[in-house]
């Protein structure tokens, strides 16, 4: 199922991405065989680099892919949204993972009967809210009225 996913509709899903997110370099985690999606989307990326594993030496991309066969722990995940990526995707099929992904702060994507998706992207994770801001704090314009 994981190896029909990737062959058919993976390379559309990150098409999609590539051109709403216009992204440059692009770090698929998987140990699968990724020459199919590779000849598809290459030309349209910078950079497309092949993880393994998940370890010390991956390098920065604009977003990272997890695919089913990685079972990434919660310190991965959180080693690369925060050092190495602002966008990140997981697919997976561990039920167990989550509650784990939601902590995280990772949207559900889509919930199918074997298979789900959650990412992360940190330009829309904490909307700038209007109330959150130092100009409506403590009342400023009673400063010089009152002493407290």
């Amino acid at each position: 199922m994981i190896t029909e996913f990737v062959s058919k509709n993976l390379s559309d899903f990150i098409d999609s991405i590539i051109e709403g997110e216009k992204i440059n370099s692009l770090g698929l985690i998987t140990s699968l065989n990724a020459s199919a999606l590779l000849q598809t989307l290459g030309n349209k990326l910078e950079d497309f680099s092949v993880y393994p594993e998940i370890n010390s030496f991956m390098c920065p991309h604009d977003i990272f892919i997890i695919l089913p066969d990685i079972n990434p722990t919660a310190e991965n995940i959180g080693k690369i949204k925060n050092t190495l990526s602002q966008k990140l995707v997981i697919f997976s099929t561990d039920s167990q993972q989550r509650d784990m992904l939601l902590r995280l702060g990772l949207v559900n994507e889509f919930d199918e009967d074997l298979l789900f998706c959650f990412s992360y992207n940190l330009k829309t994770y904490n909307n700038k809210r209007n109330w959150n801001n130092p100009e409506g704090w403590a009342n400023p314009e009673n400063f010089d009225k009152y002493r407290w």
